[in-house]
């Protein structure tokens, strides 16, 4: 017998059966009937489309996915066990599906579980792991983690790309990288080193004179070489190739020319400079600036005196730095129009001021005051 009903859901009822009398105390009772049959479920015609839209959807969804490069991989986001993985995660791994939903993701990766998987992460975080192949290789990659509630249920989506090449071009670069810093800092060594040999020729040569102004102007230019050698050490011994700290090579500079000073008169110094990084196209002329100031006043404000000072000081402003170098002596000359002074170090002092596109002024405060301003690059 097969009888046909419908239900309230849109589902189409069937029922196959047949009947048979119930056995009675004596005998059989014709009258009670047992059915004994069997249902089924189906269906009705109008659900079919859209359950054959769906299933076209997932086959596309899934086609997609194992035509992606990235591994992709779905976890339970309860104890870490591979759910599904696409076409690209099985090849790179060398595993087969059924082998890889055996495991859990700590089995070959060095992922942080807690973290991934446990929500506490912001969806599409990126971390950089190690997954390791069912033959042992190992190779990096980069994860984007994102985890979702499924039917209540907590998974994870991890998409994994391999980053093998990527690394191997990033260590390439680096040690290019370490190459070239050597290479420059042996050539600022080797600057370093001609330029104070340059120096050591000038200081024999003054020894061959008498003392003239001949040999003046040679223990002059000697100290001009000296400071700019001083530029090429301090790169040279610099973790950063690209400036130098103006603090440090001022300090430097200013003990230097107060120790080779020939007086009597014991000049007392401080440099007072905020941290700024200076490149060498600028450290080069500024240092010659101060060396020049630093000189007249060694020279003019320490004369036939017993004691002295010497300070430097330096502030960043809005439009870049300015730079002081002062002595407490008597003073520039009255009258003298320095701007527009016919000696050397003047001349150097506004030339280089300009190649700095900086300006310069001198000052008596009481004593000698020169100040430079000049712009920095904002990093």
């Amino acid at each position: 017998m097969r009888r046909r009903s419908s239900s309230k859901t849109g589902y189409a009822e069937w029922g196959f059966g047949s009947r048979e009398p119930l056995p009675a105390e004596n005998g059989i009772d014709e009258q009670r009937l047992r059915l004994i049959g069997l249902g089924e479920r189906s269906f009705q015609k109008s659900y079919f489309p859209e359950l054959k839209k769906r299933l076209v959807e997932l086959e596309r969804f899934r086609a997609l996915l194992d035509r992606a490069s990235d591994l992709i991989f779905l976890v339970d986001g309860e104890d870490g066990r591979i759910e599904d993985a696409n076409v690209s995660a099985l090849a790179r791994l060398g595993r087969t599906q059924a082998g890889l939903r055996r495991m859990r993701l700590s089995d070959f990766s060095e992922l942080d579980m807690a973290t991934c998987l446990a929500g506490e992460a912001p969806a599409d975080r990126r971390l950089e792991t190690v997954f390791t192949t069912a033959a042992g290789e190992r190779f990096p990659v980069e994860v984007s983690a994102s985890s979702m509630l499924v039917a209540g249920e907590r998974q994870c989506v991890l998409v994994a790309r391999d980053i093998t090449e990527r690394k191997a071009a990033e260590d390439k670069l680096h040690l290019s990288l370490r190459e070239k810093e050597t290479l420059l800092k042996e050539i600022h060594h080797r600057v370093k080193n001609n330029l104070q040999v340059v120096s050591s020729l000038l200081h024999l040569q003054m020894n061959e004179l008498r003392e003239c102004a001949g040999m003046e102007a040679l223990r002059e230019s000697a100290a001009r070489i000296s400071t700019m050698a001083l530029v090429h050490e301090q790169i040279y011994r610099s973790p950063n190739l690209a400036s130098i700290n103006l603090g440090d090579y001022l300090e430097k500079l200013l003990v230097r020319l107060v120790r080779g000073f020939a007086g009597q008169c014991s000049v007392a110094h401080e440099v007072r400079v905020p941290a700024l990084g200076l490149d060498v196209e600028k450290a080069v002329p500024l240092g010659l600036i101060v060396n020049e100031a630093v000189t007249n006043a060694l020279k003019h404000g320490m004369a036939g005196r017993e004691a002295g000072r010497i300070d430097i000081f330096a502030e960043e402003t809005a439009e870049g730095a300015v730079i002081e170098v002062r002595d407490d002596g008597p003073g520039f000359p009255p009258g003298i129009d320095l701007p527009s002074g016919r000696t050397l170090g003047i001349q150097l002092i506004t030339g280089l001021a300009r190649q700095l596109d900086g300006n310069v002024t001198f000052v008596n405060t009481p004593g000698a005051t020169v100040r430079l301003g000049f712009p920095l690059e904002k990093a």
